[in-house]
């Protein structure tokens, strides 16, 4: 009996131990799952931290309440990467640990994942009608887009292209280039030069203006870089780039965001949506950035991406408030790669689209990417029309307006109509009233005519167009009205007398639509003389001297000095005279009578002598004649024809030198200008120690680099502009000594595994003065580079982390050839000395997911031939590495639960041992009273 209850009570005490081993497993994940489903953070978050991520990048959204200074003191401080001015919030980098902070201690609305993006001519822009929109004048003005700016959120652009105008404005709205200006979001500059090409491309669609036409060819462009070199991006600095344009908006006139980019259904198949509700839920940042840009009537325009879906588009087209765009081909029918769903979309040609290539020519592209800038480039030409008479209509009117204008298009694979746009037919649409604009040669106005007729040429357009009706005034009363019903009139009105005259012209329509042209007024006066030059002033120079005038409605100029003989003339122009006092007469006639004005002038040639007869004949600029130019001379230029050149860039002084009291300008023995060599003595020509472009003419390098004072020239200092048919152009601060010489590095394109790399690789037998260094791309090293090297040379090479995305460089030296083996230096994150023989493979490690494999193949007559390689480790799966996590940590339980179970045997073996030795001992005991009492 008591056997059976020290069983009964063994089991019950086990139990007790497996319940209070299990259950608090058990308690804890249903405490970590009630927590996760109750957080404000999106599973997508957690989902990254359970695949073994540290630290997450994740865009923030605030409680109304809540402000960022708050954070300033937190544990936030310097982690916060954006901070956006659409919703309140930010985006930053952070650990699962700093997340569940931030929910404890501040109000939040919700934190969602930092999702990564993608970037995602001519024979199309005549397809959706463009051409036709540019020959329409409205206020004698062509419908090109002129006026607007696109800002396009891609990759940058390469704003060098001559069809993007060449130039970049520097975020200058006054700026005659075409790129405006921009920022990178990238690189954190405001320089947004084009490091991959998608962008460069994008932008020529909307606008190139050259060889190329974009749709709108007289837009402006703004560029926002959120784009990296390898085509990939993220969502904050999205959502930081469209707040950019919005916040500039009014600056540069921008009418119009385009963004050929957007998440990937392949890579993230949860990040592409059917509906507009899921979509927003997920990305409520990007939808408040564009709903901000909504609110000032700026239209988004977005790609919905290339992964032949049917029913799903990539965010964040799938913003409701987006004008989201799909790919049609040049037979109008929709792009197979194209996605599209069962809501709103427009359609813009995207096939085989020929534009601007970041190398500065042309290439051919096809995808979405290529039809959003179609669309972006169309509300650029309509918001134009919309500007000049006045009007304004909100993004979604216009793409209202697009869809019932263009063409339908069905689409058989998900049985929806879609309409590829029509820009003509849309104007068609929004035309209300006849537009009517002064053409050539009608009088401009505000001008003087020394004739007796006034022209007037109007054109008027409009589908129901009636009639047209010109009119003339003096300044009392109506002269003239003649009517025409034809929507071009042109009237020549003669024999009117001197005075002021005013003209106006109204277009009229079967509608009852009126339109009136500008008033202007015209002047048919006697000339009106202005002498600008010379002036009542003393001249230094009897050479050259200008003569400079303005006369307005003549028919002849006649002048002379001093009274002496006529000269006629019809533009400005030059005299020399003799030293003394003169006087300049000018005579002037036409229709209505004759005119005259004079200007007197002393003339003094030994003020100052400027000698530069050490150039030899050669060219300078110095075009001075009076001694107030003389202070203040721009582009003042010297050159030696085919040695050398010096533009100046800033005004320069010539009134002095470092001997101020000779009267003598000193150039020829100062300014030396020579093959290969430009000097200008500073100390004692001051005044042209400026900043200047340099010329080196007839030079014989490959790749010369530029010398100040023999040594090579900081780029603080110097920057090479150019090098082309042995002209090297290069900008100096200052003046010293400038010259020239070969760079001495090669740079290899690298070779492929097995095989040479490149010429480099042939020479094997450099003296001292010839070795090398070689640079070898990342993309070379994954497939394996081969090359001969001699001892001293040189071996950078790139290495891309796939974990971090940054380009990763290293070197190896070749110190020592001896025998069968040579010395090398490997310097990287940990710098090392290696040793290796002929026929020998040695692994280094990078970093966490790449080793360097070196092979020496052979070692002889002082040279190698080594290949590098990089190796990638497999990614471990991250469901597995999860479940190893998992079945490690279950493993110590078990293994814990194990020695606890043990130690409850020991116990019980040591009770039931002594338990026998007790039972043991009573009945020794009871058998010796036994004998006892027997006894």
């Amino acid at each position: 009996m008591k056997k059976k209850r020290f069983i009964v009570l063994f089991l019950c005490l086990f139990m007790l131990m497996l319940t209070a081993i299990v259950l608090p497993i058990k308690e804890n994940q249903k405490k970590d799952l009630k927590k996760e489903l109750n957080s404000k953070t999106d599973l997508k978050v957690n989902s990254e931290f359970e695949s073994g991520k540290k630290k997450v990048s994740v865009i923030v959204s605030l409680d109304e309440n809540q402000t960022l200074d708050n954070y300033n003191k937190s544990f936030l401080k310097g982690k916060i990467k954006h901070r956006f001015s659409s919703f309140n919030g930010f985006s930053a980098e952070l650990t699962k640990e700093e997340i569940e902070e931030l929910e404890r201690n501040f109000k939040i609305k919700r934190i969602t994942y930092n999702y990564p993006i993608y970037v995602s001519l001519q024979d199309s822009v005549p397809l959706i009608n463009a051409t036709q929109v540019w020959n329409l004048k409205f206020q004698n003005t062509n419908l090109t887009g002129k006026g607007q700016t696109v800002c396009v959120i891609d990759s940058g652009v390469n704003y060098t292209h001559p069809d993007l105008g060449g130039c970049f404005g520097s975020n200058d709205e006054n700026s005659s280039c075409k790129v405006l200006g921009g920022y990178d979001f990238i690189n954190l500059d405001s320089d947004p030069m084009d490091d991959h090409g998608h962008g460069t491309h994008v932008s020529g669609i909307v606008s190139a203006n050259g060889s190329i036409k974009g749709v709108a060819p007289d837009s402006k462009i703004v560029s926002i870089k959120v784009i990296n070199a390898t085509g990939a991006g993220n969502f904050d600095d999205l959502v930081a780039g469209i707040e950019w344009c919005v916040n500039n908006a009014t600056k540069f006139n921008i009418s119009v965001i385009s963004m050929s980019l957007g998440t990937d259904c392949q890579i993230d198949p949860t990040s592409c949506y059917n509906n507009f509700n899921s979509c927003q839920n997920d990305f409520p940042s990007v939808a408040s950035a564009i709903n901000s840009a909504i609110s000032k009537n700026i239209s988004v325009v977005i790609a919905t991406g290339n992964n032949y879906n049917t029913t799903h588009i990539s965010s964040p087209a799938c913003i409701q408030n987006a004008t989201r765009v799909g790919s049609s081909n040049k037979t109008d029918s929709i792009s197979s790669f194209s996605n599209r769903w069962p809501l709103d979309m427009l359609l813009a040609p995207g096939d085989n689209i020929n534009s601007t290539s970041i190398s500065g020519s042309y290439e051919i592209n096809s995808g979405t990417s290529m039809a959003t800038p179609h669309v972006s480039g169309a509300v650029a030409l309509l918001k134009q029309y919309l500007s000049l008479k006045n009007q304004t209509k909100t993004p979604k009117d216009l793409e209202k307006y697009f869809n019932e204008s263009g063409k339908i298009i069905f689409d058989p694979a998900s049985g929806n109509n879609y309409s590829r746009i029509d820009v003509f037919s849309t104007i068609k649409t929004l035309d209300d009233s006849p537009s009517i604009n002064f053409s050539s040669p009608t009088e401009i106005n505000n001008s003087y005519l020394g004739r007796n007729y006034i022209q007037i040429n109007v054109s008027a357009f409009d589908l129901n167009f009636d009639m047209l009706e010109i009119r003339l005034y003096n300044s009392t009363s109506l002269l003239f009205k003649n009517i025409s019903s034809s929507n071009s009139f042109f009237i020549n009105y003669t024999n009117l007398s001197e005075g002021i005259y005013y003209f106006n012209a109204t277009a009229n329509d079967t509608l009852g639509g009126t339109t009136n042209t500008e008033t202007r007024f015209v002047n048919l006066t006697k000339p009106i003389i202005t002498i600008i030059s010379p002036k009542n002033s003393t001249y230094i120079t009897n050479e050259s001297l200008n003569f400079n005038f303005t006369i307005l409605a003549s028919d002849l100029i006649v002048y002379n000095f001093d009274l002496g003989s006529n000269f006629t003339t019809n533009t400005n122009t030059t005299f020399n005279i003799s030293d003394g006092q003169h006087t300049l007469y000018v005579f002037s006639n036409n229709t209505f009578g004759n005119i005259s004005k004079n200007v007197s002038f002393y003339v003094n040639s030994s003020i100052l002598n400027l000698n530069y007869s050490g150039f030899d004949g050669d060219s300078t600029n110095l075009k001075i004649s009076s001694y107030e130019e003389i202070q203040n001379i721009s582009n003042l230029t010297f050159e030696k024809i085919n040695k050398g050149k010096i533009v100046f860039n800033e005004v320069v002084n010539l009134t002095n030198d470092s001997i101020p009291d000779d009267n003598l300008l000193d150039l020829n023995s100062n300014v030396k200008i020579e093959f290969n060599r430009i000097e200008i003595n500073s100390a004692l020509l001051p005044n042209l120690n400026k900043s200047a472009t340099l010329t080196l003419y007839n030079l014989t390098f490959n790749n010369p680099r530029i010398l100040k004072d023999g040594s090579v020239c900081p780029e603080t200092i110097c920057q090479k502009v150019s090098y082309s048919s042995g002209n090297l152009i290069f900008n100096v601060t200052h003046f010293s000594v400038y010259s020239s010489e070969e760079t001495p590095v090669i740079f290899l394109g690298g070779g492929s595994g097995g095989g040479g790399s490149s010429q480099a690789s042939t020479k094997t037998n450099k003296t001292e003065t010839e070795k090398q260094v070689y640079f070898v791309s990342y993309e070379n090293i994954s497939k394996g580079y081969t090359g001969i090297f001699n001892e001293g040379d040189r071996i950078i090479f790139y290495i891309k982390n796939e974990e971090t995305g940054n380009i990763e460089s290293y070197e190896i030296v070749i110190l020592l050839l001896e025998g069968k083996g040579s010395f090398l230096s490997f310097f990287g994150k940990e710098n090392k000395s290696l040793f290796i023989l002929e026929k020998e493979s040695l692994n280094l490690k990078i970093n966490d997911i790449s080793e360097l494999v070196l092979t020496a193949n052979t070692i002889y007559n002082k040279t190698i031939n080594l290949t590098l390689k990089e190796v990638r480790k497999p990614k471990e799966n991250k469901l597995e590495s999860s479940n190893k996590e998992v079945k490690k940590h279950l493993d110590k339980k078990v293994f814990y639960f194990s020695i606890l179970m043990i130690l409850f045997f020991i116990l019980v073996v040591l009770f039931i041992i002594i338990k026998i030795i007790k039972k043991r001992s009573l009945l020794k005991a009871l058998v010796k009273n036994k004998k006892r009492k027997i006894r």
